[in-house]
């Protein structure tokens, strides 16, 4: 039988990543000599599956080793980056995004110049200008996704294993002929591992039967959309009073709640769990009804939590974008990333809430899907295949060049706009619909791209609304550019919004935002646009436009 070896977090450690690992060592320990090597590890063996101290595997040399490595996109993966790097075998990218782990090995230790050589070795002179960027302080959280960093540990590597077709399209992109391997995330069945019973789980935690109960779980970062969700969910409120909000995890610090459940008696009807054990966890994912699983941009990760609630016949709500897109129409719910996503969101879930047969058709289809395509006996057999045909292949090697440096939105120069727009009335009525006829002029020297690709930079109008008595920050969405906007050139956006629910003064304030690197285009010394009005209640009558 042939040696194989898999480096990998193993519980406790808090990753994602160990827990598949344990899942799947099993499976794959019945088809190769395995063992799990993790520093000072937690346990002597999973299931039979012996584990050892990565000092066993720095000093065994056996050239016939097949060796796995299992890379996630955080400090606890070090180890496993580190000797993936001195001794090439199977890459395993449960992220394509790695830059996040490279901050913490540079910047987060003041190594500004590794950061710099690690972008320009990737991505040439374009990495550089970004990395100068983000050492400086005026790039976004989005070039990590703009610039995953996978380059770097893909180019020491024999062979890559992915868990979608799209996380290997962006690969052969860089890597035209590189051994790149799909394997279907295999999860335990729901079977051997169910969930409690609905109407136990609701008791416990205090919800009554009839109550619609929509989860968003795990870590809520701004990725997640998480205002996306709140300005849904408070447009469910008003045709389903019923409906409540779980959300099951931490919350980023930089995710702010009070702005996004702003409005008089909305967040009572949100829980906010904190931390959970996983127990407490499954106790939640019992008793919700529906599931709202969006990401933008992601890291190309499968997620596994969504693999889990699909297996148990829970009805998801996932983004009409990336990898989710590989999910078949039927087994979730593909929410396009739109303009009017909020509103398109409020009313699934307001279809859903009254058609529970929808509901429990798509949460059977789900489970179903999951159970042909992604069991662990299925995963582990494409790893042996995989990892046995490449144990003796050369490293593949750099990746092909970047093209020459240009001054667009997701390299940027010099980016500022001249913008007119249409009057706003003085007055307005509660949730009453507004729209305001903006002209863009490009006065800068830079390309505004209009829309996303992998490498990311693309810029939208992003208003914002203010309250002009106690300082509260409502984002109102934003609104794509029609075309690619070059230096000189004008351009015309129709921005609709629904004004406030609570009474008093507002301003709004219109932006332009690149979602690449720069932020907004006013912390850059643009300029934009404010508007002052007023809600008012709707027996008050609303005044002229000012």
């Amino acid at each position: 039988m042939t040696r194989s070896a898999l480096l990998s977090p193993l519980p406790p450690t808090p990753t994602g990543v160990a827990e598949y690992t344990r899942d799947l060592a099993p499976s794959l320990a019945g088809l190769q000599d395995l063992t799990l090597y993790a520093p000072s590890p937690a346990a002597h063996a999973i299931d039979g599956v012996p584990v050892r101290d990565v000092a066993a595997f720095d000093a065994d040399r056996d050239p016939a080793l097949v060796t796995y490595y299992q890379m996630g996109n955080n400090a606890h993966h070090h180890f496993v980056a580190e000797r993936a790097w001195a001794r090439p075998g199977v890459l395993v990218l449960h992220d394509l995004v790695l830059h996040h782990y490279f901050i913490e090995q540079t910047l987060a230790q003041d190594d500004e110049q590794g950061y710099l050589a690690l972008l320009e070795e990737s991505y040439g002179r374009e990495g550089r200008a970004l990395g100068l960027g983000r050492v400086h302080g005026i790039c976004s959280d989005l070039q990590q996704f703009v610039h995953p960093l996978f380059e770097r540990l893909v180019t020491r590597s024999r062979g890559v294993i992915v868990h979608n077709q799209r996380a290997r399209r962006l690969i052969h992109a860089r890597f035209p002929r590189a051994a790149v391997a799909v394997v279907p995330m295999g999860m335990p069945s729901a079977d051997e591992d169910p969930l409690p019973e609905r109407a136990r789980a609701r008791r416990d935690l205090g919800f009554g039967d009839d109550e619609f109960l929509v989860g968003v779980f795990g870590f809520l970062t701004p990725m997640k959309r998480p205002e996306i969700i709140a300005a849904a969910f408070t447009r469910l409120l008003r045709s389903v009073p019923r409906a409540r909000l779980l959300v099951v995890g931490e919350v980023s610090r930089v995710v702010d709640l009070n702005a996004m459940f702003g409005e008089r008696g909305v967040r009572d009807l949100v829980t906010f769990t904190g931390y959970v054990s996983e127990a407490g966890v499954r106790q939640y994912m019992a008793a919700a009804d529906v599931f709202v699983n969006l990401r933008y941009p992601t890291a190309g990760e499968t997620s596994a939590s969504l693999l889990r609630l699909m297996g148990w016949g829970k009805p998801v709500v996932v983004s009409d974008f990336g990898q989710f897109r590989e999910l078949p129409e039927g087994a979730v719910f593909h929410l396009p990333l739109a303009d009017d996503e909020d509103q398109a969101l409020a009313a699934l879930l307001v279809r859903l809430a009254a058609d529970p047969a929808e509901c429990r058709r798509v949460g059977e289809a789900a489970a179903a899907f999951v159970k042909l395509h992604h069991t662990r006996e299925q995963a582990a057999k494409l790893y042996a295949a995989f990892g046995e045909g490449t144990v003796a292949a050369p490293m593949i090697g750099p990746p092909t060049p970047i093209r020459a440096f240009a001054p667009t939105s997701r390299v940027p120069a010099r980016m500022v706009a001249e913008m007119k727009g249409s009057p706003l009335p003085r007055r307005v009525s509660q949730g009453q619909p507004q729209v305001v006829d903006l002209e863009l002029k490009n006065t800068g020297d830079t390309v505004w791209l209009h829309r996303w690709d992998h490498r990311g930079g693309y810029v939208t109008v992003r208003p914002r609304v203010e309250t002009t008595e106690s300082w509260k920050d409502y984002l109102f969405g934003h609104k794509n550019l029609p075309h690619d906007v070059h230096p000189g050139e004008r351009v015309r956006v129709a921005y609709a919004f629904e004004a406030p629910e609570l009474p008093g003064p507002y301003r709004l304030i219109v932006d332009l935002y690149d979602m690449g690197c720069l932020g907004w285009f006013a912390e850059r010394g643009s300029e934009r646009l404010i508007y002052e009005f007023e809600v008012v209640g709707p027996h008050a009558s609303a005044g002229s436009p000012g």
